[in-house]
């Protein structure tokens, strides 16, 4: 049979360290922006990645499309 116990403490969780759209936007200034292909991205969740990337850091970003459809991101803060 299993003790119930109160109050432990969990050990802290492993990290892996940065992801790369983490290490990608924290070489970037703002005003700097980067290019995603339509190839790269055609249905839009790579972006959701690097916007839930920038929001960990504190950071936002803005996106438009080109004529080819492709993704500009900006980092704007």
């Amino acid at each position: 049979m299993k003790t119930i116990e109160k109050n432990l403490e969990l050990p802290p969780h492993p990290t892996k360290g940065a992801g790369k759209w983490q290490t990608l936007l924290k070489d970037m200034e703002i005003g700097d922006s980067f290019v995603l292909t339509q190839e790269e991205d055609p249905k839009g969740y790579v972006y959701h990645s690097i916007r839930v990337a920038a929001k960990s850091l504190g950071m936002k970003v803005r996106s438009g499309t080109d004529e080819n459809q492709n993704r500009i991101v900006k980092r704007i803060n």
